[in-house]
C-alpha cells in the first residue's frame, strides 16, 4: 500500500511541476496548480514572467469538473506558443454544456501581463428553464420572429459572458476540427516526449 501511495505522489509530483518556456524570447515558468474548492476540482496553468517570479502574467484553467454526480460537466484546456502569441483551445463536454472555445494572448516584453487579441467560440450551455431561451435553436432552425430573438438574445448574453465572438454552422463546425487538432497535437506531443 505504501509503495502504490509513494508512485502516487511521485506521479501527481511530477504531473503539477514547473517548467520553462520561452516566448518571443522572454523566460517564463509555466506552473500547475491544483485546487479542489466548492464541489469544483481543477487544474490551473499559471505562466510567470523570469528571472524574478512575480505575479502570474498569464493564468488559465487546464482543467475543471463541476457539477453533482450525476450532473458533471467538464471543461479541457491546451494551448500552444508561436512566437510572442499563445493559443488556448477549449472544450466543455458533460451534463449541461457541450462546445469549444480558442483564444489567443499576445505576451509583450515591456508589459508584465498577456493581452487576450481573440476569443472565438462555441457553446451550448443548457438547464432545465431552458424551454423559453434561444438556446434550443441552436439545434432547431428558428421559425417565428420572436423564436429568432430568443436565440439573439441567447448569442448576445454568451458573448458577453465569454468576451468573444460566437460562432455558428461551418465555422463552429471548423472550431471544433481545430480544437480537436490542437488536443491531438498535444496528446502526440507529450507521449512522444516520454
Amino acid at each position: 500500500m505504501k509503495i502504490i501511495f509513494s508512485f502516487l505522489l511521485l506521479f501527481f509530483s511530477l504531473y503539477l511541476s514547473a517548467k520553462e518556456v520561452v516566448i518571443d524570447g522572454q523566460k517564463y515558468e509555466v506552473e500547475k496548480e491544483a485546487y479542489d474548492e466548492y464541489g469544483e476540482k481543477g487544474i490551473v496553468l499559471n505562466f510567470y514572467r523570469l528571472p524574478k517570479k512575480s505575479h502570474s502574467s498569464l493564468m488559465f484553467l487546464l482543467t475543471q469538473t463541476y457539477g453533482s454526480c450525476t450532473q458533471k460537466n467538464y471543461e479541457e484546456s491546451t494551448y500552444d506558443i508561436n512566437g510572442s502569441l499563445i493559443s488556448i483551445y477549449t472544450k466543455w463536454s458533460g451534463y449541461s454544456i457541450d462546445g469549444y472555445r480558442k483564444m489567443i494572448y499576445k505576451f509583450d516584453k515591456n508589459n508584465k501581463k498577456a493581452k487576450r487579441i481573440l476569443c472565438k467560440f462555441y457553446i451550448d450551455s443548457r438547464n432545465e428553464d431552458d424551454k423559453n431561451s434561444g438556446v434550443q435553436y441552436l439545434q432547431n432552425a428558428t421559425k417565428t420572429p420572436q423564436e429568432q430573438e430568443l436565440l439573439n438574445e441567447y448569442i448576445h448574453s454568451i458573448e458577453k459572458l465569454y468576451k468573444g465572438k460566437f460562432l455558428q454552422d461551418d465555422e463552429a463546425v471548423n472550431l471544433s476540427k481545430e480544437v480537436e487538432a490542437a488536443f491531438s497535437k498535444s496528446l502526440q506531443n507529450r507521449w512522444g516526449n516520454q
